[in-house]
């Protein structure tokens, strides 16, 4: 699943190390369409944002989520260009 959200929330796990972040559904570009309706909430290890090199989301900004079936998850901001860029292919 590949979909642009709108980070709601963040947090930690107080167990793990674990972000744990919560964005709502804003465009489905792969997977089902749950735009609107959905919220989906991403648990990253804390080392995440160090190894990949990418920036901690703040509350509403727009990012970038892919899932696969497994359940692994990654996270990158998402800029307008990149949107658009992926609406084209969504079409082809």
């Amino acid at each position: 699943m590949l979909v642009a959200a709108e980070v709601t929330q963040l947090g930690k796990d107080p167990q793990k190390p674990v972000d744990v972040i919560t964005a709502q559904v804003v465009e489905t570009f792969k997977g089902p369409e749950i735009a609107g309706t959905g919220t989906l909430t991403v648990r990253l290890s804390s080392r995440y944002w160090a190894l990949c090199k990418v920036e901690m989301p703040a509350t509403g900004a727009r990012v970038l989520v892919a899932l696969n079936p497994n359940g692994d998850a990654m996270l990158v901001p998402l800029s307008t260009g990149f949107a658009e860029q992926l609406r084209t292919y969504k079409l082809k």
